[in-house]
């Protein structure tokens, strides 16, 4: 039997109404519905299960509502299983996971509920992003206020990569210089034993060393290659994270200057 989240009847018609207000009234249902996750997920775990309307059993409301939970998944399950565990840092059961999704998004669409009464359409979407929903939680009008500055690395990361074969001069990238890429994308490919773990190692301890360890990055590694690799881990200065025994600590709603760590 397909597993669902069901939505209490007020939810339900909370959910139309966020649906008209975001202007989403032509989209699959679980385009609200995530966004209201996604909301919940930014206030605080204390404001979760006990203190927002789904717990008032005499509220009433006209159109219960069910979703199968691949369908508001939409092949994302590992992710959100993620975001959920790392909101609570700890590993969830599959039965908890389906409770605190049903949970967190009544809880968003109560949220989103009020705020779209007076702040509606993308252009509140867009404000959410920009300036990060717990100032939303602290009741800051997000129509009024500027959107804070986020200053970052502001130099030149240079980053010598090989060698000009035709004339042995170093071949150097601006990683991050803007009027020469917008978007900058690296590929390396190679045959097995070439060297590309070898040149990735060079390239991220590069990178952290020109931007003087503020510029980041997060590599996946299936295969075990970097996971004794110490003399890389001190020099990147990175953290080395087992993910089958602990969450990975990251939030990907998280702006800044927004959060006291």
């Amino acid at each position: 039997m397909a597993r669902k989240i069901k939505l209490a009847p007020y939810a339900t018609d909370q959910m139309y109404r966020v649906r008209n207000r975001i202007r989403l009234e032509k989209r699959e249902f679980l385009w609200t519905l995530r966004i209201a996750l996604s909301r919940s997920l930014q206030t605080a775990p204390s404001q979760i299960g006990g203190t927002h309307e789904s717990t008032n059993a005499n509220k009433a409301g006209s159109r219960p509502f069910e979703i199968e939970v691949p369908t508001l998944e939409q092949g994302d399950a590992s992710l959100l299983r993620a975001l959920l565990q790392q909101y609570y840092k700890r590993k969830l059961t599959d039965a908890e996971y389906e409770e605190l999704l049903e949970n967190h998004i009544e809880h968003g669409l109560e949220l989103l509920d009020k705020e779209t009464e007076r702040f509606s359409g993308f252009e509140y979407l867009v404000a959410i992003a920009r300036k990060g929903l717990n100032e939303l939680s602290a009741n800051v009008d997000i129509a009024d206020e500027e959107t804070p500055e986020i200053a970052g690395y502001e130099s030149v990361v240079s980053i010598r990569v090989g060698v000009n074969k035709e004339n042995n001069e170093p071949h150097i990238i601006n990683f991050n210089k803007i009027d020469e890429h917008n978007n900058n994308y690296i590929g390396v490919v190679g045959r097995p034993g070439s060297g590309k773990t070898y040149f990735m190692m060079h390239f991220l301890t590069e990178l952290r060393k020109a931007s003087k360890f503020q510029t980041n990055f997060i590599a996946f590694d299936y295969k075990g290659d970097l996971f004794d690799k110490t003399e890389f881990l001190r020099n990147t200065k990175a953290q080395l994270i087992q993910v089958s025994t602990e969450p990975i600590p990251i939030n990907v709603f998280k702006t800044r200057n927004t959060y006291t760590d």
